[in-house]
C-alpha cells in the first residue's frame, strides 16, 4: 500500500459506515501564528517524502537538528513514529532512537457475536501471536499527505514550510476474529492524523467499529521514551522511572520523559473524547491499572479502557487526541 494523493476506503468498510454518534474533523489548521524571531528558526520545518516514508526536520538546538521519520512499522505496517534522529547537519553526526514498539496504542477488542475471547493485544505492533511475531492482525489502507494545507505526493527534495500532516487509515482485526494466515476479519477502523507545527507533533484519532464490539483494554497515546517519568496530575506531580510499573491513580493530562543527556518528550493528553477519563477507565481498586502508567519495557502509557469494557456498536465512533513536545529538559515550560 503506497502513499498517495488520496485513499480509497474498501467497499466493505464504507458499507458498515452508518449515521456516527459523533463527528471529529481532521482538516489541518489554517490559523497563522505571529514568530517572534528567537523562535523563528524552531518553527521551520522541512519535509520530504521516499516511498511510504516521510520525513520531517526542523531545528532542535543551536547544534542539533531532529529528524523526526514517519512510516509504515511494526509486524503490521501501520503508519507511525519509525525513528527519531538527532544529529549535526554540519557534522553528519548524532543519535537515532529506533522504535521497536507502538507510540499510539493497540487494542484488546472483541467480536461481540463472536464466541471465543482471547486476551490478546491486535493492532499497533501486535500481530498474531500477541506481541510482534505472527501475520498482521491489522494493515494500512491509505494515507494522505498536507503541506501547509496543500494535499501533496512523491515530495523527494526536501521543501521548507510551517506544517506538515499525514493521515492515515488502519483497519484492525480482534482477537476473535484474527486469523493465523493473516485474513482474519477487520472489526475496527482507525483514522489517525499526524500534525506537525514547531516542535509539536498533534495527534488525532478516529475510531469507528466495523461491527460490534467491545473495546476490552486500549491505552491510546503512549511514549517509547524511557527514563525519569514525571506525571502530572491536578493536585501534584509524581516522579517514578520505567524500570518497572508505576503510576498514578488520578488523572494525568501530562507526563514528561527525560533521558539521562536531556532529551524529553512531553506527552500531552487532551481532556475530549476518551481522553476525559470517563467511567471505562474507572480505577478504585486495581492498583496494577492506574490511568497513567510505566512499564519494565521503557514506555508510558495513558489508559483510556480498561477496568470496564467499552461496547460500541456497528458505526459508532470515539476519538481521542493528544500531542507529542520534542525538545531539551532544561527547555523554559509554555
Amino acid at each position: 500500500m503506497k502513499c498517495r494523493a488520496g485513499f480509497r476506503l474498501e467497499a466493505a468498510a464504507l458499507a458498515v459506515m452508518l449515521p456516527l454518534l459523533m463527528v471529529f474533523s481532521f482538516t489541518s489548521c489554517q490559523k497563522e501564528d505571529t514568530f517572534s524571531d528567537d523562535i523563528l528558526k524552531k518553527s521551520v520545518l522541512r519535509v520530504a517524502q521516499e516511498g511510504e516514508d516521510v520525513y520531517v526536520s526542523r531545528s532542535y538546538t543551536a547544534t542539533m537538528d531532529l529528524q523526526t521519520v514517519l512510516a509504515p512499522c511494526g509486524p503490521n505496517g501501520l503508519l507511525g513514529i519509525r525513528e527519531l534522529k538527532y544529529f549535526n547537519p554540519e557534522k553528519s553526526t548524532g543519535i537515532s532512537h529506533v522504535s521497536t514498539s507502538d507510540w499510539v496504542g493497540p487494542y484488546i477488542v472483541h467480536a461481540s457475536h463472536d464466541e471465543n475471547k482471547p486476551d490478546a493485544f491486535t493492532g499497533g505492533w501486535h500481530a498474531y501471536n500477541g506481541d510482534a511475531s505472527g501475520t498482521p492482525t491489522a494493515r494500512l489502507v491509505g494515507c494522505e499527505l498536507y503541506i501547509d494545507g496543500q494535499q501533496k505526493s512523491g515530495i523527494y527534495k526536501e521543501e521548507e514550510c510551517r506544517e506538515v500532516v499525514v493521515k492515515a487509515t488502519h483497519l484492525i482485526q480482534a482477537c476473535n476474529t484474527k486469523q493465523a494466515d493473516g485474513n482474519g476479519r477487520e472489526v475496527l477502523q482507525e483514522n489517525v492524523a499526524y500534525r506537525f507545527r514547531g516542535d509539536t507533533l498533534s495527534i488525532t484519532m478516529q475510531i469507528t467499529a466495523l461491527e460490534d464490539v467491545v473495546i476490552d483494554n486500549y491505552y491510546g497515546l503512549q511514549s517509547c521514551y524511557g527514563g525519569e517519568v514525571c506525571m502530572f496530575t491536578q493536585d501534584s506531580v509524581y516522579t517514578c522511572h520505567t524500570d518497572g510499573y508505576n503510576g498514578a491513580m488520578s488523572r494525568v493530562s501530562k507526563a514528561s520523559c527525560t533521558l539521562p543527556d536531556g532529551r524529553q518528550v512531553v506527552c500531552l493528553l487532551d481532556s475530549v473524547g476518551l481522553g476525559t477519563q470517563n467511567r471505562y477507565n474507572v480505577c478504585t481498586v486495581d492498583t496494577n491499572r492506574q490511568f497513567c502508567f510505566t512499564s519494565p519495557f521503557g514506555k508510558v502509557y495513558f489508559r483510556l479502557v480498561g477496568e470496564v469494557g467499552m461496547p460500541l456498536q456497528q458505526g459508532e465512533q470515539v476519538f481521542w487526541s493528544g500531542a507529542y513536545i520534542f525538545r531539551q529538559s532544561d527547555e523554559r515550560e509554555d
